[in-house]
């Protein structure tokens, strides 16, 4: 196999399995096996090895010596550092952003809330579009740096996201409306805008833990009743 097929393949796969994982279709804890990965894409093993040390580096995925691969679950104080990175990294380009609001830019942010208005009964298409809004936002600051953190802490707690919007049936987790967050950003007042991008990412992050919370407590009780039954 040529190096360029290749490099395409370990792309393939790096997508691929990246996907499956915000999407929670891969959920923490779940062994990816390479040759099953290479089948599905119809590439070789070789590519799909190396798209899984790409995740490692973004923290999707732990590679265990001798062991394999794994989707990383974080613990909550992870999930919980990593909603006040974005909290705090969101406001700060949301700021910078306010600066160059022009007519355009506020047609093109009301058209984005009223999309995810439009995909409330889908979740899935709920989460793009509302991706979407808040990278618009942030794009708009040009702070190349820390729209890369950004997004890493974005992609880390997704799945977690996910999980919480597929036990409650609702894609809006209760937190500012994203009406008031829009009305904030035009104000173009930086403590308003800190305040208000602050409350809505930290809102989100306390009813997540507390189902992850549940959750983690839940499986570890039914992990201890079976080890009483085998014992039993």
């Amino acid at each position: 196999m040529s190096r360029q097929p290749n490099s395409q393949a370990q792309q393939l796969a790096l997508n691929f399995v990246r996907q499956r994982i915000l999407d929670g279709d891969y959920p923490g804890g779940t062994w990816l096996k390479p040759q099953e990965i290479a089948d599905q894409l119809k590439v070789s093993r070789m590519p799909v090895r190396e798209a899984l040390r790409g995740l490692e580096v973004e923290g999707l995925v732990t590679i265990r010596p001798n062991r394999g691969a794994i989707v990383t679950e974080l613990a909550t104080a992870d999930v919980d550092d990593l909603f006040e990175i974005r909290a705090h990294l969101e406001a700060l380009t949301a700021q910078s952003a306010a600066l160059g609001l022009n007519a355009s830019a506020v047609a093109k942010i009301d058209g984005l809330r009223l999309a995810m208005d439009s995909v409330r009964a889908s979740p899935r298409e709920w989460l793009k579009a509302h991706d979407a809004f808040h990278n618009f936002i942030s794009n708009m600051s040009g702070r190349k740096r820390l729209l890369l953190e950004i997004d890493r802490a974005r992609a880390l707690i997704q799945p977690y996201i996910r999980m919480y919007i597929d036990v409650y049936g609702t894609p809006e987790l209760p937190a500012y409306e994203h009406s008031e967050l829009v009305a904030a950003f035009l104000s173009k007042d930086p403590a308003t805008i800190e305040r208000s991008f602050r409350a809505h990412v930290m809102e989100t992050r306390d009813r997540v833990l507390k189902f992850l919370k549940q959750h983690y407590e839940y499986r570890a009780s039914l992990t201890r009743r079976n080890k009483r039954a085998l014992a039993a």
